[in-house]
């Protein structure tokens, strides 16, 4: 599976208050939550897509809430269209051994070497700290590693450690990709008291990772960055990420390209307005030769939270 290609760079572009937005989003949503009881029954979130024999693979983390706090799942959808989606029959597909003290989160899904590769973020629980008076803001996590033959039954890769030292800056919602010699693993971590910067760790058998290099977000965005997703397209690298006001009342979905995956321009559609942003979940944008697909998770009427999918085309990007 090969990350879609990056058919036309648009020149960066942010609209003012006073202009229409290009971005439409779609009525329904591409994933909604399970009914009352089902295991996502609350909340569809971290979206991976890939494409592999003509259809569309979404990996997701579904999300149920119940007295003892969170309770999480791994599941996959299927697209003929990218558009349209199908949840598998068999869902929950994956679901980590834990110690009765933790959780999960975040599920990051690449292809390499004829398998499913997962990374996902493990730790403490907040849910069961906050009972015991020992809260944690932000939650001490760290790197967990799963793979898969067919990405139905997932085993654990017990040699697999963490990069060194990653737990040390609190990371954030891992975003893994795979080239031809290695897989790449990115996140946004803390660096100091308050300071954060994108990461990035390199692994040539899925068990070792090099130690992280770091950016510092600041020099991305001189706004605060809560989450990022990085990956191939083409000649280039894509960074989208989560960006948010000094008052954290408005979210912007920004996307940025790279040819060396450090100097980042801000090339790509317009940042999209979030109305809402659900817990950091990464947004996922698919480039195609018309334009761009934006998948994000967000809060609905009844308070669940199901995937939405927006669309900027190319022709509505340019008529701007």
């Amino acid at each position: 599976m090969k990350a879609f290609a990056l058919a036309v760079l648009w020149p960066a572009m942010i609209l003012s208050a006073a202009e229409s937005s290009p971005w439409k989003i779609d009525t329904q949503p591409a994933l909604a939550p399970g009914m009352v009881g089902e295991w996502d029954d609350w909340a569809i979130a971290s979206p991976t897509i890939l494409k592999a024999a003509g259809k569309w693979w979404m990996f997701y983390e579904g999300v149920r809430f119940d007295h003892d706090g969170l309770q999480r799942g791994g599941g996959i959808a299927v697209s003929e269209n990218g558009v349209t989606w199908t949840k598998h029959t068999q869902n929950p597909l994956f679901s980590p051994a834990l110690k009765e003290v933790e959780t999960w989160s975040s599920p990051s899904v690449a292809h390499w070497k004829d398998k499913f590769w997962l990374v996902y973020l493990a730790s403490d629980d907040p849910f069961r700290r906050e009972k015991q008076s020992e809260r944690f803001d932000p939650v001490p996590g760290w790197f967990r590693v799963a793979s898969s033959e067919d990405g139905l039954t997932w085993d654990p890769v017990r040699g697999a450690k963490p990069p060194r030292g990653s737990a040390d800056y609190f990371p954030i919602r891992p975003s893994l990709y795979a080239e031809e010699t290695a897989l790449h693993l990115w996140w946004i971590g803390l660096v100091g008291e308050q300071d954060r910067a994108l990461f990035h760790s390199v692994s040539r058998d899925g068990e070792t990772w090099s130690m992280p290099n770091q950016q510092p977000a600041k020099e991305l965005d001189s706004r605060e960055i809560c989450c990022a997703r990085v990956y191939p397209s083409g000649d280039y690298y894509i960074l989208t990420y989560v960006a948010f006001d000094e008052k954290k009342q408005q979210h912007f979905v920004v996307t940025k390209i790279s040819r060396n995956a450090r100097s980042w321009a801000a090339q790509g559609p317009p940042e999209f307005l979030l109305e809402s942003h659900w817990m950091h979940s990464p947004p996922t944008l698919l480039f195609q030769p018309d334009g761009a697909r934006l998948f994000y998770s967000a809060k609905e009427p009844d308070e669940t939270v199901a995937l939405r999918s927006a669309w900027c085309s190319k022709t509505d990007y340019v008529s701007h």
